[in-house]
């Protein structure tokens, strides 16, 4: 009897020591908060009750409710089944009001849509939160504060962890998924993906949008360490489908077992990253050197990964580096073909706050000037930036001018001729070419840049009629073409004047002969035209007329427009030159 007696108090002992060690969920009746859910009069929640009572009320299908936290909520009593699902997202407002919810555990190794929130809508916000000492686990689409986020994400923070599990994709610090907007808010949370894990990344696992929503985040930052397999970013596992990342900053370590490993994003397609840095070191991967983006073939504006070598400060992916920028004081430098073993492929954003350097050379004329981190065939140089003792440029863009009636242009001499007073063009097709004196091993060029055309007229029998041209921006950003005027060439006789020295009755009344004095030159786009004013003899226009902005990859039809008067005497080729200078869009 006492060997039972004492069999049955270990046995109590042991029991009483296992469910204490085992994780408590609260069983007690959901308790509902205060108010009404509306906008006016939104739930107050301001205990594990109230926010259990939430997460029964959204799963149940009300979602479209208006919820304040009143108070700081210690939830290390409750496993949180998350706040929605796709079938029954959350579709309301939810402001933190500053205040924050620590000890949060959501528990879904299996589920997919894991986080406090598990499936927001759009127009849903969530706003002015924290979530401190969170332990989230879920499937694909796991985050810390939203696991598939449709939301606008503002002034949010999280910190703990956050693990995905075996083989699932989009794990985030804050958010699994974000297709919405996400601005002012961080992570230190550590994120960790299981095996065969992708897309994972320090505050969101994916961001990806599709025309409407476009997925911005902005001015946000991620501190904690990410792990992974495949995809991953100290910020973002992977920017793609017109997700834009501006003003954001990722510092914690990044370390994962296969490809697209960045410490900013591991991927980014179809998509942009501006004014944004990352300064985590990079471990593991078969094939990524460290990086701002582990792959990316999408325009990136002054994002630098930030490593020096030698004043040099660049950026790395396989086995290649890119040149963005010289932390020195000297005047002239080279640009070496090899740095610190990794080939140098590329010159991105040069030297943009350095004020000393007024000479560039490159070791290697196979380097290419680039904006996107890949090679760019350029045909003119037509970007660049200013120091207070230099221009320096690179040719980070390729600008066609080509005609609409399918001939090829090109030929001729920079007068518009053929050297022996013939046209170099057939019918009316006009001449469009690149000029300019850019070398292949210096980045300063001559500003602003020429191009030459010319005027084949064609006796009295008809008056100079322009073939429309387009202009290709063939470069992932937004260009502006800032016209400058027009000039002649000094064996042209018919100089260019303003166009408002005669009204439209008195330029058609003007005789032949004067149409070989004087004419007025323009370029028609969308309809209007920005016309040249009086040309400066000698000197080169400095002023911009006007601008014309060309999208990312886009188009814009011009046709060279002019007034004179009467058709010309005799056949003959006029020389002129368009003066430009094309910048990133403003």
């Amino acid at each position: 009897m006492k060997r039972f007696t004492k069999f049955f108090a270990i046995m109590s002992i042991l029991c009483s020591m296992i469910f204490t060690a085992m994780p408590i969920k609260s069983y007690a009746a959901a308790v509902s908060p205060s108010g009404s859910g509306t906008a006016a009069d939104p739930y107050i929640l301001k205990t594990v009750d109230n926010l259990e009572w939430l997460s029964q009320q959204v799963n149940g299908g009300n979602g479209n409710l208006y919820v304040e936290l009143g108070n700081n909520i210690d939830a290390s009593s409750l496993i949180l089944n998350p706040i929605g699902s796709m079938a029954n997202p959350f579709r309301g407002v939810f402001d933190g009001k500053g205040n924050k919810i620590s000890n949060l555990r959501v528990s879904n190794p299996s589920t997919n849509n894991v986080g406090m929130f598990g499936y927001t809508e759009v127009g849903s916000v969530i706003r002015n939160l924290g979530l401190e000492s969170i332990n989230v686990t879920g499937g694909n689409s796991t985050g810390g504060l939203v696991g598939r986020s449709y939301s606008s994400i503002e002034n949010c923070y999280t910190t703990g962890t956050v693990k995905g599990s075996a083989n699932a994709f989009n794990i985030g610090g804050l958010a699994g998924n974000n297709h919405a907007t996400i601005s002012n808010s961080h992570s230190s949370a550590n994120v960790t993906g299981g095996s065969n894990s992708l897309r994972i990344g320090g505050l969101v696992g994916q961001n990806a949008g599709s025309p409407n929503p476009l997925a911005t985040i902005t001015n946000s930052y991620a501190t904690g360490n990410v792990t992974g397999q495949w995809i991953i970013g100290g910020l973002a596992g992977e920017n793609s489908y017109f997700g834009e990342i501006n003003s954001s900053t990722a510092s914690g370590g990044v370390s994962g077992l296969a490809e697209f490993i960045g410490s900013l994003a591991g991927r980014s397609v179809n998509g942009g990253i501006y004014n944004s840095s990352a300064t985590g070191t990079i471990s593991g991967g078969s094939k990524n050197i460290p990086g701002l983006i582990g792959s990316s073939k999408d325009y990136l504006q002054d994002a630098t990964y930030v490593k020096t070598a030698s004043d040099f400060i660049y950026t790395n992916a396989d086995g290649t580096a890119t040149i963005v920028g010289y932390a020195g004081s000297n005047t002239s430098v080279n640009i070496p073909s090899v740095l610190e073993g990794y080939n140098v492929t590329a010159i991105q954003d040069a030297f943009v706050n350095n004020t000393h350097l007024n000479s560039v050379t490159v070791e290697d004329k196979s380097i290419n000037f680039t904006e996107s981190g890949e090679a760019v065939t350029s045909n003119i140089t037509i970007r660049g930036y200013r120091s207070s003792t230099a221009q320096i440029f690179a040719t980070d863009y390729s600008l066609k001018f080509e005609s609409l009636d399918g001939s090829s242009e090109g030929g001729g001499t920079e007068n518009g001729g053929n050297g022996d007073g013939s046209s170099g063009n057939t019918d009316e097709s006009q001449k469009i070419d690149i000029t300019g004196d850019v070398s292949s091993t210096l980045i300063i060029v001559t500003v602003p840049t020429s191009v030459s055309f010319a005027i084949k007229t064609n006796s009295e029998v008809n008056p100079f009629v322009s073939v429309p041209f387009s202009v290709q921006n063939e470069s992932k950003a937004p260009v502006d073409v800032e016209v400058l005027g027009f000039q002649a060439n000094p064996d042209t006789s018919a100089k260019v004047v303003d166009a408002k020295k005669y009204s439209d009755t008195d330029w058609r009344k003007l005789s032949a002969s004067k149409s070989e004095q004087e004419i007025a030159l323009g370029l028609n786009v969308d309809g209007s035209t920005i016309w040249s004013p009086a040309e400066i003899e000698g000197e080169t226009p400095n002023t911009v007329v006007d601008s014309i902005r060309v999208d990312r990859l886009g188009s814009k039809e011009i046709k060279l427009e002019g007034k004179h008067g009467m058709a010309f005497k005799q056949s003959k080729v006029l020389g002129y030159k368009m003066h430009i200078r094309v910048e990133l869009a403003s």
